[in-house]
């Protein structure tokens, strides 16, 4: 996909990597020419619906696939269209609300449009807000007032718009808004919400007299004279905190400082002030910001007083506090989110018209640290909060980016503490989710690109596997909570580095560090490793396959516990889909090995644990269909087989062996690859046996083995997702793995390997359609002409073949009905219980089987089953 050169304010840069990419220009340029083409005639004609607002979702739609992909000339006659029409009387409210939101995105990157490309007049957007937000015959109830929805969408397109207000605006807006600050007045709060929304704030330096500089003194005066519960000091909150963070370096706070801190940590509501209901909480994420941007003045002042805050805030981090003002406190931890952000926008973001922080106000490698170290004590303490670990964690990503010396040793001292206690579990339930955000730190041994590219915690790689050894009893099946932290943390780390047994190298005669020899060493014991995990997710499995009644319980309905169950068996196969795809050719065949020895000598229940170990054979079949086809099928196609040649075909009650059998053939079909060619006869000598059994479960799953196979076999997917490009193929001699722990790639590095079926996988979808899609249409017609009589079940049965061949082939199937409804929409006004609506199925491609026949079919089987209502298809 070429772009360059082209002059788009911004490309989606994930297009190129699609295996269409070279015809997404030619795609995304019709569909702008279309979008201008209409919008202009919708204006001219003054068709607000539906071809304005049909219009104006078509751009959405474009912008959400191809962002910004139009020139800077065209962006701004988008705004300006927008703009206009939105300050008009005869717009109703959802109307404003889509425009609204639109041109909230169009001015979201602010980089992208200068005040110089663009200039907006602000009464006409003050006459919209005064008209929806402020008229007195809609507070008095005699007018249709906006929803809130709508209303909170006004404000945040004024918020985005004041950017390109004129520097004569602001004056304007004081000359209009000033006399209504009367504190004795209600009506004083409507202009404080106007200040705090239509005040511009960020303007060049040459132009602060014009702007900030005109109200600063007195507006401030006023916010640290009023009360705390006074909802007037929101918004003036809003605007102070928007103003520092757009003027870093270009105001002086130092005098106001004492107070403003005074007034943050009287924010909190600590201990004997706090409020049930929070009243007079200052928003933690406005006071993170705020703070952030006071940072770094060569006086240090407000430095100081940011570490005296952060100490008395210290004591209240502790688990044995508790009270409202904890979420407050934990909330408040975005500290070092926003400390990254001014961090990259100092140092690594492109120059742009938007106003450079002095050099003397530009945070340094000291504050740096010292900000880390100040929020240290607080990490230690609360990582075991009662009420969870998230906000660290959070916490804890942002800072280990900045200085992962300090932190790393820390999160290792506490999870090993953790992990070998036998009498204080929920410390495990807290510490595992700060170590998995600390994975890849570890893993690089402290390498941050944004800081330094070395080895700041070089001994961190050494500690990986002693952690993941004692994370293996965290795989637990009667605790859910550590089950599933458990695999989650193994699925950040082994993401993130190739499981490969590089021993080769210590006997290589290759000069090694001491780090790498021991690094050699431990990755011997890889394979221990996999197969203790893959032995415990089979305890797990087997314990599902336990829960009472499960073996019995055909009525689908599960225990009160099922859906915690079913997703502990999920993520555990998840995260087996993480190991096996960055484990190297050996290590993955000995883990399938040990899966077909499970597979082989039990027998699961269906509904959860044989559900959970067929989602863990499909994603081994993403990593390697060949491998595990080879080792699976021939053993399930056996076993299938002689079961149904010695069972009873026509019994109603599910034989448990038959159906695990089924599941596993079933998983091997939806994780697919061109290996099914290879068994062409006998997945269709398969199929022929399975999928007219009387027992539901039995043909539904022979039904869902069908749709797989044809889904696998007609459609586009990923084959590869892998931490790097290359695979892990090659030996440790050829190829240095450590190198690739934790390591990173850049977009536009990818390559991306697609599934792409050719003509030899299309024949053989074909062949499966023509041999069941086509018997059961003609069943079905005779059905329809009342040459033959059907009862319910086999009805459903049928059915159910139909609509897995849909399902799984509707990328090849030809249109049906020239892209018309295949039932006549008179026939959808039937007082039935079963509400059957048209689908219209569309294509890239053709099959070569005779498919059309479906139209006629299923629009008379659904005329004949209009007549007849009483007929239950369920």
């Amino acid at each position: 996909m070429e772009t360059k050169g082209h002059g788009f304010q911004k490309v989606n840069p994930y297009s190129q990597h699609l295996p269409y990419a070279e015809y997404l220009d030619a795609e995304a340029d019709q569909m702008l020419e279309d979008i201008v083409v209409n919008l202009s005639s919708a204006v001219l004609y003054r068709e607000i619906r539906p071809g304005f607002v049909y219009w104006l979702t078509k751009l959405d739609y474009y912008i959400r696939l191809y962002d910004q992909r139009f020139t800077k000339e065209q962006h701004i006659q988008f705004v300006k269209l927008l703009y206009t029409l939105l300050t008009e009387h005869y717009l109703s409210y959802n109307v404003i609300e889509v425009c609204c939101r639109l041109l909230s995105d169009l001015l979201r990157k602010v980089k992208r449009l200068s005040r110089d490309d663009l200039q907006l007049d602000w009464r006409p957007l003050y006459q919209l807000v005064s008209r929806m937000c402020f008229c007195k015959k809609s507070r008095a109830g005699a007018l249709h007032v906006p929803t809130s929805k709508t209303v909170n969408r006004i404000w945040g397109c004024v918020r985005r718009c004041r950017i390109y207000f004129s520097a004569a605006s602001t004056q304007e807006m004081l000359d209009e808004f000033r006399p209504l600050l009367c504190p004795s007045d209600v009506v004083c709060n409507d202009a404080l919400l106007l200040f705090s929304n239509f005040l511009p704030i960020l303007l060049p330096p040459e132009e602060h007299d014009k702007g900030f500089k005109l109200w600063f003194d007195e507006l401030m005066e006023l916010w640290l004279n009023i009360s705390q519960y006074d909802m007037r000091s929101s918004s003036l909150m809003h605007l102070f905190t928007n103003l520092s963070e757009v003027s870093v370096g270009y105001i002086d706070w130092t005098p106001w400082i004492p107070r403003l801190f005074n007034v943050f940590l009287r924010g909190f509501r600590l201990p004997p002030f706090s409020q049930r209901n929070n009243q007079g909480c200052i928003s933690p994420d406005l006071l993170a910001r705020f703070i952030i941007s006071l940072l770094g003045d060569k006086n240090r002042v407000a430095t100081d007083h940011f570490k005296k805050l952060m100490l008395t805030l210290e004591n209240f981090y502790h688990p044995s506090n508790t009270g409202s003002f904890q979420v407050q406190l934990q909330r408040f931890l975005c500290l070092a989110k926003y400390f990254c952000i001014r961090f990259h926008k100092e140092r690594l973001t492109s120059p742009s018209w938007l106003p450079t922080i002095p050099e003397s106000h530009r945070i340094t490698d000291e504050d740096v640290t010292e900000f880390c170290m100040v929020l240290r004590p607080i990490v230690e303490v609360s990582m075991f909060s009662r009420y969870g670990s998230v906000e660290t964690a959070k916490l804890l990503r942002d800072l280990v980016m900045l200085r992962p010396e300090l932190f790393i040793p820390v999160v290792i001292e506490k999870s090993y503490a953790a992990l070998e206690t036998l009498n204080e579990p929920h410390q495990i339930l807290n510490v595992m989710p700060c170590l998995g955000v600390v994975a890849r730190a570890l893993l690089t041994g402290g390498k941050t690109p944004v800081i330094s590219s070395e080895m700041r915690y070089p001994e961190g790689p050494s500690h990986l596997l002693p952690v993941l050894r004692l994370l293996l009893p965290g795989i637990d099946p009667n605790d859910f909570s550590k089950t599933v932290l458990t695999a989650t943390v193994i699925s950040a780390f082994a993401s993130l580095l190739p499981i490969v047994d590089c021993t080769e190298l210590l006997h290589s005669g290759r000069e090694l560090t001491e780090s790498q020899r021991e690094l050699c060493e431990a990755s011997g014991q890889w394979e221990d490793f996999l197969l203790q995990v893959l032995d415990r997710c089979f305890c797990v499995f087997e314990q599902l396959s336990l829960t009472p009644d499960l073996m019995n319980n055909r009525s689908g309905i599960h225990l009160d516990d099922s859906s915690q169950e079913s997703l502990m068996g999920a993520k555990l196969s998840t995260s087996m889909l993480h190991l096996l795809q960055q484990c190297s050719p050996a290590l993955f065949e000995v883990a399938v090995k040990r899966m077909f020895s499970f597979a082989t000598s039990h027998v699961l229940e269906y509904k959860m644990a044989g559900s959970a170990f067929a989602d863990m054979l499909e994603n081994a079949c993403q990593v390697d269909a060949g491998l595990v086809w080879k080792i699976f099928f021939p053993h399930c196609y056996q076993a299938i087989l002689q079961l149904v040649t010695d069972g009873d075909v026509d019994s109603d009650k599910p034989d448990h062996r038959l159906i695990w059998n089924i599941q596993l053939v079933n998983a091997l079909g939806n994780g697919v690859d061109s290996c099914a060619l290879l068994y062409k006869d006998e997945i269709i000598t398969l199929c022929r046996h399975i999928l007219h059994m009387k027992n539901k479960e039995t043909y539904s799953l022979a039904s869902d083995l069908l749709a797989g196979l044809l889904m696998a076999l007609t459609t586009l997917f990923c084959v590869e997702k892998r931490s790097t490009e290359e695979d892990f193929s090659a030996s440790p001699l050829e190829r240095d793995y450590l190198k690739d722990w934790g390591s990173g790639m850049h977009v536009d590095d990818l390559n991306v390997k697609w599934h792409i079926p050719n003509s030899e996988e299309l024949d053989f979808a074909g062949v499966l359609l023509e041999e069941f899609l086509d018997p059961e249409l003609v069943k079905l017609q005779e059905l329809v002409d009342g040459k033959c009589e059907m009862d319910k079940d086999e009805l459903h049965l049928r059915l159910y073949i139909v609509n897995a061949c849909l399902e799984g082939a509707a990328a090849i199937l030809p249109d049906l009905g020239n892209g018309q409804p295949l039932v006549d929409p008179a026939l959808l006004q039937i007082s039935s219980s079963v509400q059957l609506k048209p689908q219209v199925f569309r294509t890239t491609c053709r099959s070569q089987g005779n498919c059309i026949m479906i139209a006629g079919a299923l629009s008379s089987l659904i005329g004949s089953l209009a007549k007849r209502t009483a007929l239950d298809l369920y």
